[in-house]
């Protein structure tokens, strides 16, 4: 498991919702979207939204 501290799980918690956004298929919930997308990719993506938006 990893931990992070907790400005970084702020930051991850605000980027998620911009992941749904733009991975999401229609009618699709954020658990699913995750599964699909697979953990790696999920933190692939938001890593690089929060850096993006720093």
């Amino acid at each position: 498991m990893i931990l992070v501290g907790e400005n970084s799980l702020f930051r991850i918690i605000e980027r998620s919702p911009e992941f749904f956004k733009n991975e999401a298929t229609s009618g699709e919930r954020f658990r699913d979207t995750i599964q699909r997308a697979g953990y790696e990719g999920f933190k692939t993506i938001v890593l690089k939204y929060m850096f993006l938006h720093q």
